[in-house]
């Protein structure tokens, strides 16, 4: 808390995490949008009258997913595939990381576009933006990625290695590629209003990690943006203020084992920010975000002529003013220094003796499926989340939690070496074989689980923790919740502690995600949880007492619908 009173993002947790449960009409005093009504906007951002790149088709295998989940200093992590063409490795690390993977159909389908990661409705309000050099007929310089024509769209901005260096905080010069991930609010703020802000940070930290698990299958060392100068690359990029912000940043290098430290971002040559030559006006950018999805533009480069914005296309305050005033908070706040020891939870490589209780994990051996299989087939099961009921095995369990807290590299830690997300992850054993059902916390390891509590978790998951939604936790073979701690991150980042615990638990969320669909099994991630059943429930007294994500996870009967997968 500041001297002058409660954070912004302090209350806005209050609101949506703490206050909802108990009073939904706090939240959504006017209600909340309809889908498929005339205030939706477009499920896709096409920006038309602009210069359009196909990108190649994806080529195949991106190999073993657990070296992917394993991480680029692990022993069993691949090399690149030798000789594969850079616009190929960017056109993989695109589809496999954010692009629609296939399509749903039959009757019981209303969200048809499904991509790599999970999202509230399917509602997608993730953008991707790539800088890089030229290459391969590519020119140098920003660009947006279309992902229903997988194509990049060339942005009308002279953005510079040097200048984006400077903003991104790092030496992005010899980077291969460089990808910014925003979010364009009113596709989900349609629906949720002023909610939508928890959402749309949560979803950052998916396709944050969605987009580095990629990286590692194809090569590539990434290293992760968050503390960016967001006010001078939005408008480098003509993003409209409130409509879209930039969240993090990920610069992507071939050689992904050197060893050492990256070189710091060079300095600016005047105190003043750097010279970020404007993109596209806002007016026409405001255009631009309204285009509707019809059909595909003709294959190579091309142009189309820009027809009016339809109705709903822009962020109506009135709606989310509270979205809208934690956006602002969060952009004028800068994020500041950190050191290496104020990074929660130690390094995995930092031994830390288990209790005399800890119940040990089989270990993780036998063959995984192709990640690109796996990103293909990723679900969140049908709206209705019925599992079967049918118990996992412990051996399965261990697949799951081994590299839900493997380091990644960021600029959260001081040093900019790997370290863990800042989230602790718990484990309600329901219906697994080999583990007595109770309350557990998933050691640093990953191969190890402390008892909380040996009591049965079936009636906490019946009556105690309903979803509100459509989901039957009691039948889930085990729930997990990612736990961090809302008074050190705002501490620590002020007015972007939030979103910043919201980017943390969101990458852990999709690595279990992933870990899950390679096993077989449905991972359905649910917001609509009373925080202080799962306090009680998990023993929640120290420092790390706030629960962010819940998560289910059990072998799921198919609704009534098949999929195809979309391929170009």
């Amino acid at each position: 808390m500041s001297a002058a009173g409660p954070l912004t993002a302090e209350r806005y947790w209050d609101l949506t995490v703490e206050a909802l449960p108990r009073d939904p009409s706090v939240v959504w005093p006017n209600g909340q949008g309809e889908e498929g009504r005339a205030d939706q906007p477009p499920a896709f951002t096409l920006r038309p009258g602009l210069v359009r790149h196909q990108l190649p088709g994806p080529d195949g295998s991106l190999g073993d997913t657990r070296a992917a989940l394993a991480g680029a200093d692990a022993a069993q992590a691949q090399r690149a595939v030798p000789g594969r063409p850079a616009l190929q490795t960017l056109s993989n690390l695109l589809r496999y990381g954010y692009g629609v993977v296939r399509q749903e159909l039959g009757p019981d389908v209303d969200w048809p576009y499904r991509r790599a990661v999970a999202s509230a409705r399917c509602l997608y309000p993730t953008e991707l933006y790539v800088w890089g050099p030229a290459v391969e007929g590519l020119p140098s310089g920003p660009h947006h990625y279309d992902p229903a024509h997988h194509m990049l769209v060339q942005l009308g901005s002279e953005l510079a290695a040097r200048d984006l260096s400077v903003v991104a905080g790092t030496d992005v010069r010899d980077a291969q590629a460089v990808v910014l991930l925003t979010a364009r609010y009113w596709r989900t703020a349609f629906k949720y209003r002023d909610y939508a802000y928890r959402l749309c940070t949560q979803e950052t930290g998916i396709v944050t990690a969605s987009l580095l698990q990629t990286a590692e299958a194809l090569g590539l060392r990434a290293e992760v943006r968050y503390r960016v100068r967001t006010a001078e690359l939005r408008d480098a990029l003509g993003l409209v203020p409130d409509q879209e912000t930039p969240m993090a940043l990920i610069a992507l290098y071939e050689d992904r084992l050197r060893n050492g430290r990256r070189p710091p971002a060079p300095a600016a040559e005047t105190e003043q920010a750097p010279n970020l030559t404007p993109g596209p006006r806002r007016d026409q950018e405001r255009r631009m975000a309204g285009a509707q999805f019809q059909g595909g533009p003709r294959q190579g480069t091309t142009t189309v002529a820009a027809p009016p914005a339809p109705a709903g296309a822009e962020l109506n305050e009135e709606l989310c003013p509270r979205l809208v005033e934690m956006d602002r908070a969060a952009v004028r706040s800068p994020v500041g220094p950190v050191t290496a020891a104020a990074h929660g939870a130690a390094p995995l490589e930092q031994p830390v003796a288990p209790p005399s209780n800890a119940l040990r994990l089989p270990q993780d051996e036998g063959p995984w499926p192709d990640l690109a299989e796996v990103a293909s087939v990723r679900s969140s099961g049908p709206y209705s989340y019925r599992p079967t009921g049918l118990p996992v095995e412990a051996a399965t369990v261990g697949r799951l939690m081994a590299y839900l807290l493997r380091p990644y590299r960021s600029d959260l830690s001081g040093d900019d070496q790997p370290a863990v997300p800042d989230v602790d992850c718990y484990v309600l054993a329901n219906r697994v074989t080999g583990i007595p059902q109770g309350a557990y916390r998933l050691l640093p390891g990953g191969d190890a689980l402390a008892p909380i509590a040996t009591d049965s978790v079936s009636t906490a998951l019946r009556t105690t923790l309903p979803s509100g939604q459509e989901v039957n936790l009691a039948a889930a073979a085990l729930v997990c919740y990612l736990v961090g701690d809302r008074r050190e991150m705002f501490s620590r980042y002020g007015e972007n502690g939030f979103r910043l615990l919201s980017h943390e638990a969101g990458l852990v969320a999709h690595r279990l995600s992933t870990a899950g669909a390679a096993a077989g099994l449905t991972v359905r991630t649910v917001n609509a949880f009373a925080p202080d059943a799962v306090r009680s429930l998990l023993r929640l007294d120290g420092p790390r007492r706030d629960p962010v994500f819940q998560i289910a996870v059990a072998a799921c009967l198919p609704g009534r619908s098949y999929s195809m997968k979309v391929t170009f």
